[in-house]
């Protein structure tokens, strides 16, 4: 079964966090934290800010099932995703997303 979502942002399928949270491995009080909510799976996303216009995103989730997203960008953005720990362990891909 394949479930489809239509996101505007990480706030329409996630539940807000809090930094103190004991699965994150580092947090500092200007970071944005989501959990996954229990129905969909279990994990969390963490946004690191490191300037006015560049973040760190970390994603750390499992899916029960399998999830199409349909993500609107407002932005122009660049993505580097790196697998490593999945089926695809050791591989990256480079995904630019171009505005218009």
């Amino acid at each position: 079964m394949m479930t489809r979502l239509q996101l505007q942002g990480p706030g329409d399928w996630l539940i807000p966090s809090r930094q103190d949270d004991s699965r994150l491995f580092h947090t500092d009080s200007a970071d944005r934290v989501w959990i996954c909510p229990p129905q969909l799976g279990q994990g969390y996303f963490q946004e690191i800010p490191l300037r006015d216009d560049l973040a760190l995103v970390i994603f750390d989730y499992t899916l029960h099932q399998d999830l199409v997203m349909d993500l609107f960008q407002e932005k122009n953005c660049v993505e580097f995703a790196f697998h490593l720990d999945s089926l695809a362990s050791g591989q990256s891909y480079f995904c630019p997303y171009f505005g218009g």
